[in-house]
């Protein structure tokens, strides 16, 4: 694992079944996330008390950034063709009126789906101390994963309490409805469009430092295919 500024690295990972060696760096993220989301679940009133690990195997990928062995940040990525009702009625869009969901694909119907925003509890404070916003770090991670990928937006519905819509908002995202209530709190429904994705300027260098180095299950794979190919060729 190579060295990044502040010792960070971006590792990317299947949702489930990941690869032998990042077996370790999976559950970490795994704890990582069921953490965060077990305490977010007391502050959001209807939210469901029991996080079951579905929410986490059933992700394409998982963007994680790592400081040595430490789950700093992550967030969820998978890929939806909205031409399908089976991708439309998703729970992510419970919230998601029709014309919401019109301006999401008015420019394609293949649209990244952004969810579960995290944070670790303990890289909060060293966040703040480092003058390093690990929030915009994801935002814009996820702008760089949504301009490699071939859809033409990424969702948010953002949560209000912790100001993550400002978070969003300054990392490029559109607001497409304000102030809908889901799980009895207030989320914003917003997209970053594809030509219009830009990164928050302070954390633009950080982010892509991160992400030209970044640790890809896929990448891997296709150069160990690759390889094994070139070897057993005749």
């Amino acid at each position: 694992m190579s060295e990044i500024e502040h010792g960070l690295q971006l590792i990317i990972m299947p949702g489930q079944r990941p690869p032998l060696w990042q077996r370790t760096m999976y559950e970490t993220a795994f704890e990582t996330w069921r953490a965060v989301w077990e305490e977010a679940a007391q502050e959001i009133e209807n939210f469901p008390k029991k996080v079951y690990s579905n929410d986490f195997t059933r992700q394409d990928e998982i963007l994680a950034v790592f400081r040595g062995e430490d789950c700093t940040s992550l967030g969820f990525w998978s890929e939806l063709d909205m031409t399908f009702e089976a991708c439309r009625s998703d729970q992510y869009f419970q919230s998601w009126d029709q014309a919401s969901l019109n301006q999401l694909t008015k420019f394609g119907m293949n649209i990244g789906k952004y969810s579960y925003f995290t944070v670790s509890k303990p890289y909060r404070l060293w966040s703040r101390e480092k003058g390093i916003s690990l929030t915009d770090l994801q935002v814009a991670l996820f702008g760089f994963r949504l301009l490699e990928s071939e859809c033409t937006a990424m969702t948010g519905t953002t949560r209000n309490n912790r100001k993550i819509n400002l978070v969003c908002e300054r990392g490029g995202a559109q607001v497409i409805r304000r102030d809908v209530m889901q799980y009895g709190s207030e989320v914003d429904l917003m997209a970053w469009y594809r030509h219009t994705v830009s990164p928050y300027k302070e954390i633009e260098y950080l982010a892509h430092r991160l992400w030209v180095n970044k640790m890809d299950f896929k990448q891997i794979r296709r150069n160990n295919v690759s390889r094994e190919a070139t070897t057993y060729t005749l």
